[in-house]
């Protein structure tokens, strides 16, 4: 419900790191929040924990969306952010 709100907290990571032992899906949803957020770095972790559980029921998404974050990396090596 919280990702539905686009409740982005961190109470909502809180809530997928209490989950992520019982429920995979919770690692893949933490993933998403840190999306949100901007953090490519936790994120990927997120979705590498995903894809090593058992239960991998959106393993194309999960994918997807680390071939995302893999390209915003990789252009922003190629183009430097701008200058303030």
């Amino acid at each position: 419900m919280l990702i539905a709100q686009q409740k982005f907290t961190e109470e909502t990571l809180q809530c997928f790191e209490r989950a992520g032992d019982q429920y995979p899906l919770a690692h893949l949803l933490a993933a998403r929040v840190f999306i949100a957020q901007g953090d490519s770095g936790k994120a990927k972790s997120e979705l590498q924990i995903y894809l090593s559980s058992a239960e991998q029921v959106h393993r194309d998404l999960a994918n997807s969306w680390l071939g995302v974050l893999d390209r915003r990396e990789q252009s922003r090596a190629v183009f430097p952010p701008p200058l303030p």
